[in-house]
């Protein structure tokens, strides 16, 4: 089923434009002009190709080579799962925003729920920083008892 389906949902952030109005709303906070960097490298080169066919779009029923369409047809290990759908080059101001929702993929039929999240990332990866600290902890403790086992084998065999 998951090769027919797809989340055609599409988003707008729009930032509050005065801090002293509730109805003044300003300009949508664009969206990173290239999208090329949202899919795993390896899909984007070596698994979704468009075919070179001019006559693609009545071949394949989309764009396989659309990055949304690849991160989308990675599979999610879990029932509950995110997807990266774009990235803010700019960042955001600070202050009120308001999202706007296209609702095109209807997930009521299966009992599904959607969300939209705001987060940001850095070199170790999103802002959950759980797994990094749990390799600093396991790496510190390797290297702890590295030593003693280097100090204990040197009493032992001189």
């Amino acid at each position: 089923m998951i090769a027919k389906s797809y989340f055609t949902d599409k988003f707008e952030l729009i930032e509050h434009a005065k801090a002293d109005s509730n109805d003044d709303w300003g300009n949508e906070v664009p969206l990173a002009k290239n999208v090329s960097n949202i899919a795993w490298k390896a899909d984007s080169t070596f698994k979704f190709k468009r075919l070179d066919d001019p006559n693609w779009n009545k071949i394949q029923w989309t764009d396989v080579s659309d990055q949304h369409f690849i991160v989308w047809m990675r599979s999610a290990g879990l029932p509950t799962f995110r997807k990266l759908y774009a990235a803010y080059d700019m960042g955001l101001k600070p202050g009120q925003h308001r999202v706007q929702i296209e609702n095109s993929y209807n997930v009521k039929q299966f009992g599904g729920t959607k969300k939209y999240v705001l987060s940001t990332t850095n070199f170790l990866g999103g802002a959950n920083y759980w797994l990094a600290y749990a390799y600093m902890v396991v790496g510190a403790m390797s290297l702890i008892f590295s030593v003693i086992f280097a100090i204990a084998y040197k009493r032992k065999h001189g």
